[in-house]
């Protein structure tokens, strides 16, 4: 198989609780995307070699890179 873990990952991700809240008036909608994106996604993100991956108030995660100039 080319890709070993990727069923695995993503049984883990859609075991996950992480339904919007339609009435709501933030981003994101539940404390559920937000404990998923910090307890899941960011150590995956770290995991595959990421190092300053940010949860960001409005629910994105960012990891910042260096554009690099080629001569």
């Amino acid at each position: 198989m080319k890709y070993p873990t990727l069923l695995e990952r993503f049984l883990t991700y859609v075991k996950v609780n992480t339904r919007s809240d339609e009435h709501s008036t933030t981003t994101p909608s539940t404390q559920s995307q937000v404990d998923f994106a910090t307890n899941v996604l960011i150590p995956e993100m770290k995991r595959v070699g990421l190092q300053n991956v940010y949860y960001l108030p409005n629910g994105l995660l960012s990891e910042p890179y260096q554009l690099t100039t080629q001569v």
